[in-house]
């Protein structure tokens, strides 16, 4: 999406088939920000969200997902009375224009803000820490990093094996000082020889 500049086939704005095909665009484009939109608001992120959902609101007042999104942040950072705000405007404008109540959505979240309903309730991402900077270095095992760095780039999980005392637990974080991407749950794992014996596959 961050490739994504000014409107769809707009050099073709005056061609029928253009026409058509950058309204599809357009709506998928919207569809998708507003996923992400979401996403950032149930991660704890609805304070950096908000800026971009008051702007696209401003663009697409129409858009009632975008409405939704908008009540649910403001809810989000405890500002309800500015939620229940946004959603008076919301229903004002829809009445005005267009002749129309808020729909089943839009209702629902007036209600669960009203209610301060706790499925509102969000928390901050917490991110992995960062593996610790090793104190002396690892003797011996040039070689064997440099392999692990080069299948960390091809594999989605290398396999270490070998007997307690090799060093694995020090290769596999220093294999993750280069490549922050593989903290967490996924990435490198070292296991107990007495698990099956099992090759990389790169």
């Amino acid at each position: 999406m961050a490739l994504w500049h000014g409107a769809a086939l707009e050099e073709w704005a005056d061609q029928p088939w253009a026409r058509a095909n950058a309204a599809r665009l357009e709506e998928m484009r919207l569809s998708v920000v507003e996923a992400r939109l979401a996403q950032e608001i149930d991660a704890g992120l609805a304070s950096a969200a908000l800026a971009e959902l008051a702007a696209l609101v401003e663009g697409y007042p129409l858009r009632e997902r975008l409405r939704v999104l908008l009540v649910k942040a403001l809810y989000a950072v405890g500002r309800q009375a500015d939620a229940l705000a946004a959603y008076t405007r919301a229903r004002r404008y829809l009445a005005d224009e267009v002749g129309l109540e808020p729909g089943p959505e839009l209702r629902a979240m007036e209600a669960a803000v009203l209610a301060q309903d706790s499925s509102l309730s969000t928390a901050p991402t917490r991110f992995a820490a960062a593996p610790p900077v090793p104190v002396t270095p690892l003797v011996g095992r040039d070689s064997d990093l440099a392999t692990l760095r080069t299948a960390l780039t091809m594999a989605r999980l290398v396999t270490l094996s070998g007997p307690g005392g090799v060093g694995k637990p020090d290769s596999r974080s220093r294999s993750r000082l280069r490549h922050p991407h593989t903290t967490g749950r996924c990435g490198l794992w070292s296991s107990p020889l007495s698990w099956p014996a099992v090759s990389p596959r790169v």
